[in-house]
């Protein structure tokens, strides 16, 4: 038995480490709303790396840890990148907007879905995205991407 777990064992480590791929992102976000918007970028799964932490992660690791999203005033553009990640299968990039400047803990109280919360599923590559509030909601136009 222990003849065949240990190429088992080495196969799955193999396997396991093919499905992680490596991704970049290049962002401009311009805020065309009335109000200020936080943005964040994060991912919905492992492996774990400084820069993609979620708020929901940052708020169980110690109060010394730093965080960074960036409060963009209208009128305003915020540029991020190229950020590089690494991902494993069913793995996604995404960038969170939400509505006004914020906490951590502000932040963690408005649920996806909220009107006050926009959830953008990132591709690789350079996105060139405007923000805009419609029937009081906030909507992302992308007016282009280069993969």
């Amino acid at each position: 038995m222990n003849r065949l777990f240990v190429p088992l064992a080495a196969l799955l480590l193999i396997v396991g480490c093919a499905s992680t791929r490596q991704e970049t992102f290049e962002l401009s976000v311009k805020n065309q709303t009335g109000t200020p918007i936080s943005v964040w970028l994060t991912k919905d799964g492992p492996p774990d790396e400084q820069g993609w932490e979620s708020p929901e992660l940052l708020a169980m690791m110690p109060q010394t840890a730093t965080y960074s999203f960036s409060s963009l005033e209208p009128g305003k553009v915020a540029h991020a990148g190229p950020l590089t990640g690494r991902f494993e299968q069913g793995v996604n990039a995404w960038l969170r907007v939400y509505q006004g400047l914020h906490t951590l803990e502000e932040i963690l109280a408005i649920s996806r879905g909220s009107h006050d919360r926009l959830d953008l599923l990132l591709v690789p590559g350079r996105h060139q995205i405007t923000i805009v509030e419609k029937d009081g909601r906030l909507v992302a136009l992308e007016s282009n991407h280069q993969p």
